[in-house]
C-alpha cells in the first residue's frame, strides 16, 4: 500500500512539472510566433488567435485600434494598462485545491504507513494472548519490523517528494509567476509595436512600461538562497551535536526481561569453564542431582564416576564405576539431570556418559547449564539451561540437525552450514527459522532431533555443541546476547 501510495504522490509530482512545463513553452513560442508574424499582415490574426486568455484579448484590442489610426502610443498605452490589470494571479479556489493536493502528495505516503503500522500493533496485541510466551518476541519483531522499514521508506518518499516539488516550484516562480508573465507580455507589446509601426513614436507608453514593468532582480531570491543555506547548516550541525545519541540508538538492542526469581546460579569446580551461549531458559531449581564433567573426571551426585586420561575416558569406564552412595530413588520422577560440562571436552565423553546415565538411572533429560552474558547486581553472570532428552522417540518433529565435523547439515530443508563461515551460527538462525514449525505457536515445545557423525562425536567440543543449540534456540535478533530467554525448545540427541 505504501508503494502504491508513494507511485501515486511521484506521479503527481510529475504530472505538475510537466503542466508547468507546457505551460511556460506553450506561452513562450507563443509569443515567440506571434513577434515573427509581426511583419507579415496575413500571419498576425491567426498568430493572435493562437494566443490563449488574457493574451489574446489584449493583442486583438492593440491590434485593432492600430488599424483605426490611432497612435501608437495611445493603442501601446492602453494596451500596456490592459496587461497591468490582467488576471494572471491563480484564482483562490484554484490555490486552495493545489495546496490540498500538495499537502496529500507530500504526507499521503507517511500517512498510509503511519495507519499500515498501527492496524499491525493492533493485530500483534490481539494475537499475543494466544501465543506462548517464546514466541511473543520472534513474532511480534516478524511483524514490527516491516512496518518500521515502510515507515523509513515513506519518510525517505516524504523527503524526496518535498525537495521535487521545492524544484518545482522554484521552476514555476522563475518562469510562470504572475510578474514574470506579465513582464513577458509588455515586452513582447513594444517588440510587436516597433514591428508593426519601425517608425512611430511613443514617449508615453515608454515612460509607462518602466513605471508599471515588474521587478525581476535576483535581489529576494539571492536572499532566500542565502536563508535555505543557513537553515540546511543548521540542520547539519544539529545532526553533528546529535551524533552521540544516534549512535547510542544504534547500539545493539538489550532486554532486561530475565525473571527475577529464575537468577540461580550453580557453582562449578574451579577447573571448569561453563560454555557461554545467548540461548537457554531461565534454571527453574537446582535440586536436581548434577553431573560435573571436567577435563580430569566424571562425578555424578557428587560420586565420582571414572577419570579421563588426557581428556578421555577408558573404554569400559561403566563397568568400574561405583555404586551410587546417595539415593537417586529420592529425587522426583521424571528424573531430570543438571549437567555441568567443561566447554573443551569432546562430544564423545558427553554422549558416553550421558546415554550410560540414561539407560541406568532412567534420566528423562540432562539441562546442560551455560553462561549468558547477562550480569547481575555482583559480578556475576546469569545462567540459563538447555533440556536434551538421549535417545527419546518423539512423534512430531519441528526440525532435524546433522553435526558433521566441518558444519551442520539442516535435514529439513537440505541446507548445510559450515563452521568455516565468519557467521556460521547467524546462518544456521536464519535458516533454521524457515521452518514454522520451530517458531509457530503451540501449546507444546517443538522438537529438534540432533544427530552427530562419529567423525565430529570425536572432534567437536562441548563448547560448539552447546553453540549448534543455541543458534536454534535463541531469541537475539542480531549477533551477541540480548537478554532475551531462549525459545524453550525440546532438543533430542541421538547417538
Amino acid at each position: 500500500m505504501t508503494d502504491l501510495t508513494g507511485i501515486i504522490a511521484w506521479t503527481a509530482v510529475a504530472v505538475v512539472a510537466v503542466v508547468v512545463i507546457v505551460q511556460t513553452a506553450f506561452e513562450w513560442l507563443s509569443l515567440r510566433r506571434l513577434i515573427s508574424a509581426a511583419e507579415d499582415g496575413d500571419r498576425l490574426p491567426r498568430a493572435v488567435q493562437a494566443l490563449l486568455e488574457p493574451h489574446r484579448s489584449i493583442f486583438s484590442a492593440f491590434i485593432e485600434g492600430l488599424n483605426r489610426a490611432s497612435t501608437v502610443d495611445e493603442s501601446l498605452t492602453r494596451a500596456l494598462i490592459q496587461a497591468a490589470q490582467a488576471p494572471f494571479a491563480t484564482p483562490a479556489i484554484a490555490h486552495v485545491l493545489s495546496v490540498l493536493a500538495t499537502a496529500i502528495a507530500v504526507f499521503g505516503p507517511l500517512l498510509v504507513a503511519l495507519m499500515t503500522a498501527a492496524n499491525r500493533m493492533a493485530a500483534l496485541f490481539a494475537d499475543a494472548r494466544f501465543q506462548p510466551l517464546r514466541t511473543r518476541y520472534l513474532n511480534g519483531a516478524g511483524n514490527l519490523r516491516p512496518s518500521f522499514a515502510e515507515l523509513a521508506s515513506a519518510c525517505d518518499q516524504t523527503a524526496g517528494i518535498i525537495a521535487a516539488l521545492a524544484m518545482v516550484w522554484a521552476t514555476k516562480w522563475w518562469l510562470f509567476r504572475p510578474a514574470v508573465r506579465e513582464a513577458r507580455l509588455i515586452k513582447t507589446l513594444i517588440v510587436v509595436a516597433g514591428r508593426l509601426r519601425p517608425t512611430a513614436s511613443a514617449p508615453v507608453a515608454t515612460r509607462l512600461a518602466e513605471i508599471i514593468a515588474p521587478h525581476r532582480g535576483l535581489g529576494r531570491p539571492a536572499v532566500a538562497g542565502v536563508l535555505w543555506l543557513l537553515a540546511i547548516t543548521g540542520g547539519w550541525l544539529m545532526l553533528v551535536a546529535a551524533a552521540e545519541l544516534r549512535s547510542t540508538h544504534r547500539a545493539r538492542t538489550t532486554f532486561d526481561v530475565w525473571p527475577a526469581d529464575a537468577a540461580h546460579r550453580i557453582e562449578a569446580l574451579d577447573e571448569v569453564t561453563l560454555p557461554r551461549a545467548d540461548g537457554g531458559a531461565p534454571i527453574v531449581t537446582s535440586e536436581w542431582p548434577s553431573l560435573t564433567i571436567s577435563p580430569s573426571s566424571v562425578r555424578f551426585h557428587s560420586v565420582e564416576l571414572a577419570t579421563m586420561n588426557r581428556g578421555r575416558l577408558a573404554s569400559r569406564w561403566e563397568d568400574t564405576a561405583p555404586p551410587m552412595t546417595k539415593p537417586i530413588a529420592d529425587f522426583p520422577r521424571p528424573l531430570e539431570v543438571t549437567v555441568i560440562g567443561d566447554h573443551r571436552i569432546r562430544m564423545n565423553t558427553m554422549m558416553s556418559v550421558t546415554t550410560a546415565l540414561a539407560k541406568r538411572y532412567s534420566v528423562s533429560r540432562f539441562l546442560l547449564v551455560i553462561e549468558r552474558a547477562i550480569h547481575l547486581e555482583d559480578t556475576k553472570t546469569l545462567q540459563a539451561e538447555l533440556p536434551v532428552e538421549v535417545g527419546a522417540n518423539p512423534r512430531h518433529v519441528a526440525i532435524s540437525l546433522v553435526i558433521e565435523d566441518r558444519g551442520v547439515l539442516i535435514e529439513s530443508i537440505d541446507r548445510r552450514v559450515s563452521f568455516a563461515a565468519p557467521d556460521w551460527s547467524s546462518d544456521l538462525r536464519s535458516w533454521a527459522r524457515q521452518r514454522p514449525a520451530v517458531y509457530e505457536p503451540s501449546p507444546a515445545a517443538p522438537v529438534v532431533i540432533v544427530r552427530m557423525t562419529a567423525a565430529a562425536a570425536e572432534m567437536t567440543t562441548y563448547g560448539r555443541f552447546i553453540d549448534v543449540l543455541s543458534a536454534v534456540d535463541g531469541a537475539c535478533p542480531d549477533k551477541g546476547d540480548c537478554g532475551l530467554p531462549g525459545l524453550g525448545l525440546r532438543f533430542v540427541l541421538r547417538p
